[in-house]
């Protein structure tokens, strides 16, 4: 498959409803570094925390996140870090890209099956909630990946998650289809204990005092100036 940082392009993925989300992702060089790099990403406000599976990491550079729509994309932590691609799992591309739906429509199966995308079918599943797919699609792969990929489609905390793995060899077989799986486990199992942790926090959290001033607009608005300007 190469290294890393030259099959990172445009993907565009995940059928109609997602495939403006994933966007054009940086063409610039990985994010070699002397650290682990960071083995998860939470999106829409904390709903959604995309957990890695073991031995790949987050390319924060290509992370896109808004109140209402995400992407993650991710490598093995070997590429990520500088050392050559393969050295510690095999090389891979996983994406994640995540969409709360509009006002009124719910997480429901045709809206999975909307962010399973298009393609040439090869081979379809179910497997504790996540509808896979594998399908061959030159058109929508890092350059020098198998055109034979594993999408994935599921609902988490009310969101719509569009998953996907590239790569070669066992990744474009099995191997994908047995890490996407990870994939969604870990960042089902991630969301649910954050959303926990949350409710318990909000739960215990004292009442302000009756005289506290609250943030006046203007503070707010401010507040949103410095974040995202």
């Amino acid at each position: 498959m190469g290294k890393i940082p030259g099959s990172r392009q445009k993907l565009v993925l995940c059928g109609a409803a997602l495939m403006a989300l994933a966007g054009c992702l940086p063409a610039d060089g990985g994010q070699t570094q002397d650290r682990m790099p960071n083995r998860q990403a939470v999106l829409l406000g904390g709903a959604v925390v995309v957990q890695a599976p073991e031995g790949y990491c987050v390319d924060d550079a290509s992370t896109r996140d808004h109140a209402k729509a995400g992407f993650v994309l991710m490598a093995g932590c070997d590429g990520l870090m500088g050392l050559p691609s393969g050295t510690m799992v095999p090389p891979a591309i996983l994406t994640v890209s995540a969409l709360l739906p509009q006002d009124g429509q719910g997480a429901d199966a045709t809206a999975i099956t909307r962010a399973l995308g298009e393609g040439e079918i090869l081979d379809r599943g179910q497997s504790d909630g996540l509808s896979l797919i594998r399908v061959s699609d030159a058109k929508r792969v890092p350059e020098g990946s198998d055109p034979r990929h594993w999408r994935g489609a599921m609902a988490v905390n009310g969101a719509v998650l569009a998953l996907a793995v590239y790569g070669n060899g066992d990744i474009a077989d099995a191997g994908g289809k047995s890490l996407l799986q990870s994939l969604a486990t870990a960042t089902r199992t991630a969301s649910a204990n954050r959303a926990a942790r949350v409710s318990t926090v909000a739960v215990a959290a004292p009442r302000p005092a009756a005289d506290t001033p609250a943030a006046s607009p203007k503070n707010r608005k401010n507040l949103f100036q410095r974040l995202f300007n």
